[in-house]
């Protein structure tokens, strides 16, 4: 049997269930708007330490739910994916920016632009960048799911099947991803706690604004 992972005694609190082991583990969790978070351990270039991974996924509208109206939200949304920049060396300051993921959907899709009305919001949110900027992510991305739930592919062809998705979505879910590496010592549960927040945090703003935007179209999710 493994010992108990230290995400899951810091996460405590919220925890229902975890399996798995202590560098790869899903954790059931209550009181927040996704079912679980995946726990990974990356190992670091020419060390033995590793940066913690925090993975959730927000559910929007389901493969059985989805219909053509729902399709097009889902093409606006994707337009908006983000990922967190941080400028400054000594005092640091972290907003979010287009994601990387963008550059290869406009080689692959004809009029393909980006958004920016999510991660202005998401900038503007204070209680947000708050907990952010105590935690100083090493990285973050907010992006939709890409490729159908049965489909596995090679990384290579991955943007090749995410424009296929585009054109026909299957279904609306955001993936939140958090990374940083938890240095050892006595806050190391707090910055765990903290990570959760965020996730908790950037989860609850992302079902408000996708409700909205998809109101403001006219779309019923």
């Amino acid at each position: 049997m493994f010992e108990t992972p230290d995400d899951v005694k810091a996460l405590s609190k919220y925890v229902v269930e975890w399996k798995g082991t202590p560098n790869n583990c899903i954790i059931k969790v209550k009181d927040a708007p996704f079912t679980e978070i995946i726990i990974r351990r990356i190992p670091l270039p020419l060390g033995i330490e590793r940066k913690t991974q925090y993975t959730c996924a927000l559910e929007i509208v389901p493969e059985s739910k989805m219909n053509k109206a729902q399709a097009v939200v889902y093409r606006e949304l994707k337009r908006m994916e983000c990922e967190l920049s941080v400028k400054g060396l000594l005092k640091k300051t972290f907003y979010f920016i287009p994601a990387k993921t963008h550059n290869e959907m406009k080689k692959r899709i004809k009029g393909y632009t980006v958004n920016p009305t999510l991660l202005q919001d998401l900038n503007q949110n204070q209680r947000l960048m708050k907990l952010i900027q105590e935690v100083m992510p090493d990285e973050m991305k907010i992006l939709l799911a890409s490729v159908d739930q049965s489909v596995t592919i090679r990384e290579k062809n991955f943007f090749d099947a995410a424009a296929h998705f585009y054109e026909n979505p299957s279904r609306i879910t955001w993936i939140v991803t958090l990374t940083k590496f938890v240095t050892p010592g006595l806050k190391c549960g707090e910055i765990r706690v903290k990570m959760f927040k965020i996730l908790k945090e950037v989860s609850e703003f992302l079902l408000n604004f996708t409700k909205k935007y998809s109101e403001k179209m006219s779309v019923n999710l």
